[in-house]
């Protein structure tokens, strides 16, 4: 196959879920031929997500394509050792179910653990399926990992970062997210949990049902959550203080809205840094005392800061990158 239009075309119908089987068994057996194919197969793949217009298949497409490698391998002769890179590379691209945002799969190796990591670059959010049919919303720059035996008698994932769950109840497999300070059991239901490593606290929120939490050096703490109660977890201190929230605004963020409530303005700059994938520096004094209340639904980065410019007298630049600058107004450089 020739790095023509055609071939172009075939990527093109293959990311978009409208590939015949045929078409199918070409393309792998030609993603497979040569190293610049599978680049250029890469590169086409980054195109289509820029787009905005990528339209990833379904488990089951995944295990088709799966098939198809392997009779591939058989008629090729090609090393194991090379197919099992590409085929790795190539499956963190494809295994996810349908993405619900601009979204990247990467840090994908087929270990004898047989782990698979799904992650949401800064500044884009993903939606997983798991095997089960559970469902997992990552927010920007978060990372979900989960052992490929999955489903067969227990459902573990690894969590970075922040995931919406909505997970499907079986009493027979208790579900369980394991962060660096907080483990999560529950049997089926839907619950929020921020765990960012750059944050002073691990919150859970509940929406449904009821999880058990646990805490502490050994995680043997066991704290119960009912719906409309948000668990607050203290790195340093490694204390748990239960509050009553809205959980439903905690889960926001997976309807493409950022809801910004009470926050100091080093809160709300981590926040922009996450959701338009940028890096904020604060120069003076800015004092705590100026709280901030919006929700941001398409407002572009500037529109924001211009808002908050309204509201505090600051400047602000973006440069050139991703860098963003905002200096109280009296110290800018005019």
């Amino acid at each position: 196959m020739e790095k023509d239009s055609k071939k172009t075309a075939l990527i093109s119908k293959y990311l978009n879920g409208n590939i015949s089987k045929s078409e199918e068994v070409i393309l792998v057996k030609w993603i497979l031929e040569d190293d610049s194919n599978y680049q250029f197969f890469l590169n086409e793949r980054i195109k289509f997500e820029e787009e905005g217009s990528i339209n990833l298949q379904t488990e089951m497409a995944w295990k088709r394509f799966q098939l198809r490698i392997s009779e591939t391998k058989k008629q090729q002769r090609i090393s194991k050792f090379v197919i099992l890179r590409r085929v790795a590379s190539v499956a963190a691209i494809l295994i996810v179910g349908m993405l619900l945002y601009k979204n990247t799969i990467s840090n994908f190796e087929l270990l004898n653990n047989q782990f698979q990591e799904v992650s949401a670059l800064n500044g884009h959010k993903s939606k997983v399926l798991l095997p089960d049919g559970s469902e997992v919303w990552l927010n920007s720059n978060s990372s979900l990992r989960y052992d490929l035996r999955y489903n067969n008698g227990h459902r573990t994932v690894y969590l970075k970062g922040e995931g919406y769950f909505d997970i499907v109840k079986n009493r027979n497999s208790q579900f369980k997210v394991i962060t660096d300070d907080v483990d999560i059991k529950v049997f089926g239901t839907s619950f929020n949990v921020n765990a960012y490593e750059d944050s002073e606290q691990v919150i859970v929120s509940l929406l449904e049902g009821s999880i058990k939490l646990s805490t502490g050096d050994d995680k043997k703490e066991i704290t119960e959550l009912v719906p409309g109660i948000g668990a607050f977890y203290n790195k340093e201190s490694k204390q748990i203080e239960l509050k009553e929230i809205n959980a439903e605004n905690d889960k926001i963020w997976i309807h493409n809205k950022m809801l910004c409530q009470n926050l100091s303005i080093q809160e709300l700059t981590k926040k922009l840094e996450k959701w338009y994938g940028v890096r904020v520096i604060l120069q003076g004094d800015f004092e705590n005392t100026q709280k901030y209340n919006f929700i941001v639904k398409t407002e572009s980065l500037r529109e924001v800061l211009e808002l908050i410019s309204f509201m505090t007298p600051i400047n602000y630049k973006i440069e050139e990158g991703d860098k963003v600058i905002i200096k109280k107004r009296e110290l800018m450089d005019r």
